[in-house]
């Protein structure tokens, strides 16, 4: 049942993904989410701000996963309702660093840096440090880093691979979020299905075997 509703909305059964980099580890769960709903799904990593607004038009159908909280700005997605991972944001020094942080408020007197789409970076940045740099990559930030152009780079966990946690390490947990799936609004319809699909992976176990390892 579920099959032939999903290929009733889509006629030639096969959806676009964007992701933004780092979000390959979650392109085996998605597939596999997708094939049960009888859909074959291509992915592509696209610069984070620019694979959102590509969704927003209806270039692609789906995103990956982001937090809620930046949907005022994207009118045409609807986000799924079981998370698709919980995440925390997260401020990196450099390994050498003699940098000691207690809570947020001391985020002040440091220079930031954080990567341009990062919907937890982003929201934070709005109400937190004004000495803030915007890069448009991982490689970049973690580049900053280490040439000590900045002082802190803000993570989230969701991108263990990314190259900052070669050059950084964790001194600070931010805020924790929940980072859901997406799709155009056009494709609203599928939320309900692919909700069913990701919770019983999760009771069942594919969820842990099919997401790349957080380590």
């Amino acid at each position: 049942m579920l099959t032939i509703t999903a290929l009733s909305v889509f006629a030639d059964g096969k959806l676009q993904i964007a992701g933004q980099e780092g979000d390959e580890r979650f392109f085996p769960l998605l597939q596999a989410i997708y094939a049960q709903l009888g859909f074959q799904v291509t992915f592509e990593t696209l610069p984070s701000a620019r694979a959102m607004q590509l969704v927003d038009q209806g270039n692609y159908d789906a995103e990956v996963g982001r937090i809620p909280d930046i949907a005022v700005n994207y009118p045409n997605l609807t986000y799924s309702q079981e998370p698709l991972l919980t995440v925390r944001l997260v401020a990196m020094v450099r390994k050498d660093a003699d940098i000691q942080l207690s809570n947020p408020d001391d985020l002040q007197q440091y220079r930031i840096g954080y990567v341009i789409g990062m919907s937890v970076a982003a929201d934070f940045v709005k109400s937190a440090p004004n000495n803030t740099i915007a890069v448009t990559t991982h490689e970049q930030l973690a580049q900053m880093l280490e040439r000590q152009r900045i002082d802190i780079a803000l993570m989230g966990t969701a991108f263990p691979n990314s190259p900052v946690y070669s050059v950084g390490v964790e001194r600070l947990s931010i805020a924790t979020f929940n980072v859901y799936h997406i799709l155009h609004n056009k494709h609203a319809q599928l939320i309900p299905q692919f909700d069913q699909v990701l919770q019983r992976m999760k009771q069942n176990g594919q969820y842990d075997q099919l997401l790349l390892s957080l380590n």
